[in-house]
């Protein structure tokens, strides 16, 4: 295995230190089962996260969890169990919280763009090595009832995921990209960073286009996110991934050219 405590290439990379734990522009559908949307998340105690970027709000031991009285305000029709949310239509859209179904974020070109990019990095780089890509429609059982989709997954050469139903198997490497908004910006990187750790997600990657940064958080053996490098307008060299080296300004190049 690749030393995982390795950030950062000759200073391409910003290594950080500072420990932490563990958005969505909602789209209406049609469906028969109740949901809820994340104006029904309340703060509560539970993380030590700390997040990278100083303008975003500071709470020490916060972490978002669905407000009780809302969630039960539903009734036993709002829920679902976890292969209920697998076994669901394509057009059904939405990641399980508490047993809720919650709808997801409309993604925009940039973001799809992100995705694809890093889709396409991480797949010329497996080639030959073995490993797997997953896509945003991938399923992941992160909690007895919590239910994840995660823009991109990565599972490195010797690990795989299950080929069917829902996905028991932690991926080596979760990635989102910031969604614009406050609300949506506390899902990435405050809920879903306690349910990334919580199910064993060795790195998590957070991708802001907004501010133009590239994060990594690596698990550590107390089950903790800490911030293991950091890159804006230079290549990245991410740990876990030998000779891997992610073109972050290229990255950029791309959204650029599409917004001009």
């Amino acid at each position: 295995m690749v030393n995982r405590e390795t950030g950062g290439d000759g200073g391409r990379g910003e290594r950080l230190g500072s420990s932490v734990r563990g958005h969505l522009t909602f789209r209406p559908r049609h469906s028969a089962r109740p949901r809820i949307s994340a104006e029904s998340v309340a703060l509560c105690a539970g993380s030590d996260f700390a997040p990278l970027r100083p303008e975003m709000p500071q709470t020490p031991g916060a972490i978002l969890l669905p407000a009780m009285n809302d969630a039960q305000s539903h009734g036993s029709l709002g829920e679902m169990s976890l292969d209920e949310w697998a076994a669901m239509d394509e057009d059904e859209e939405g990641e399980l919280v508490d047993g809720i179904l919650v709808e997801e974020e409309m993604p925009s070109a940039s973001h799809e763009v992100i995705v694809t990019w890093l889709a396409r990095v991480f797949g010329n780089w497996l080639a030959g090595r073995g490993g797997f890509v997953l896509g945003s429609e991938a399923k992941f059982a992160v909690a007895p009832r919590r239910g994840r989709k995660p823009d991109l997954t990565v599972y490195l050469p010797g690990r795989k995921p299950e080929a069917h139903g829902v996905i028991r198997a932690p991926p080596d490497i979760a990635i989102e990209v910031v969604s614009p908004t406050p609300r949506d910006e506390r899902r990435d990187r405050i809920e879903k960073v306690a349910d990334y750790a919580r199910f064993g997600v060795r790195w998590y990657w957070l991708v802001d286009p907004s501010f133009r940064t590239l994060e990594v958080l690596e698990r550590g053996a107390d089950g903790r996110y800490v911030h293991a490098a950091a890159a804006t307008d230079a290549p990245l060299t991410p740990p876990g991934c030998d000779d891997l080296i992610a073109d972050v300004p290229g990255l950029w190049a791309e959204i650029d050219r599409l917004e001009q």
